[in-house]
């Protein structure tokens, strides 16, 4: 059987929930769903982790990629003062 990848959209809250289920089943059925337990609250919260990191990047004001680097600056400075002397 081949994996099915799907996407699931959870707001905080309901993440806390779905990770105090998972505990809780863990807790009532014992070891035998420790293991798939921990499996399931690590990916999820791996998922929630690069979610979050990837929402402060996109808020990032302003981005350092769309700032002009040092040298870049430099030779645009240079090369404006090239043509005011022409």
């Amino acid at each position: 059987m081949s994996d099915i990848v799907f996407t699931v959209v959870f707001n905080k809250n309901e993440y806390e929930v779905l990770l105090q289920l998972i505990d809780q089943a863990i807790r009532s059925n014992g070891l035998s769903s420790a293991k798939a337990g921990a499996i399931l609250s690590d990916k999820i919260a791996l998922a929630y982790e690069q979610a979050v990191r990837a929402s402060q990047s996109v808020n990032k004001t302003p981005k350092e990629a769309e700032m002009p680097k040092p040298k870049e600056e430099e030779k645009k400075v240079e090369k404006l003062e090239k043509r005011k002397k022409k």
